[in-house]
């Protein structure tokens, strides 16, 4: 196995619907023939989710890619039910300071359960992890989890 699968917990979620707008904005410059941020945001993000499949684990990444800048992915110990549950996340410029809540799923898949622009100084706020396992809760009605993923 070359890595772990990325999926997205819902078609119709927020990480969905992040991914479409970095295409739309990436359009709408590329039309008007102006700036590049939404493009460089774009090729980071593709790049980071190729790194996550490889190295989904904080510590791992942070070994591999010692030369170049990962992203910056974190576990999430604190108001969570989903064990693991991870934030990777950019800042990137005048775009946002973007993040998304991600779990593996089954030892092969990176599932992304949910997407936001952290405008707030300090921890993760409880109703982004409410949403992100949410998400995960209907993920695993699709596709059943053979693990213990939520703690008691």
């Amino acid at each position: 196995m070359d890595g772990y699968q990325i999926v997205l917990a819902e078609k119709d979620g927020t990480v969905a619907d992040f991914e479409s707008r970095i295409i739309r904005q990436y359009e709408q410059e590329a039309r008007i023939g102006r700036g590049g941020i939404w493009l460089k945001l774009a090729e980071q993000y593709y790049e980071d989710k190729l790194l996550l499949s490889k190295y989904p684990y904080p510590e791992y990444l942070n070994i591999a890619y010692h030369d170049a800048t990962p992203p910056v992915v974190k576990e999430i110990f604190r108001n969570n039910t989903i064990e693991p549950l991870y934030r990777w996340g950019r800042q990137f410029g005048i775009t946002g300071n973007h993040r998304v809540l991600y779990t593996i799923h089954n030892y092969h898949r990176v599932v992304l359960l949910h997407y936001f622009n952290k405008q707030y100084n300090g921890d993760i706020i409880t109703s982004d992890i409410e949403k992100a396992e949410k998400a995960y809760r209907n993920f695993c009605l699709v596709d059943p989890s053979f693990y213990p993923y939520w703690k008691e």
